[in-house]
């Protein structure tokens, strides 16, 4: 999927908060102010659009940039950090 389409999807689905994803709509089961997604055994968390699981740093990045990161850095390391203000390509 190109960029600026998952930039799409991601507003037409997802809120970024301060604290990170929420669901922009009612989901079944899901309500829409609990926190996108889960943690994998590597550390980062991940949220399942359109049937394919993306990793919510690259969703932030995608939603605040419109393009795909060469390779993203936290800065602080902290892998569930993904405000847009510490990640840096």
């Amino acid at each position: 999927m190109e960029a600026k389409e998952l930039q799409k999807v991601i507003k037409e689905n997802l809120k970024y908060t301060i604290r990170g994803f929420v669901w922009n709509t009612k989901r079944p089961n899901v309500g829409n102010t609990k926190k996108c997604g889960f943690i994998d055994s590597e550390g980062y968390r991940k949220i399942c659009l359109l049937r394919k699981i993306y990793r919510e740093d690259l969703l932030v990045w995608v939603l605040f940039t419109g393009r795909y990161p060469d390779k993203l850095i936290h800065r602080d390391k902290n892998k569930i950090n993904n405000r847009i203000g510490n990640l840096k390509e």
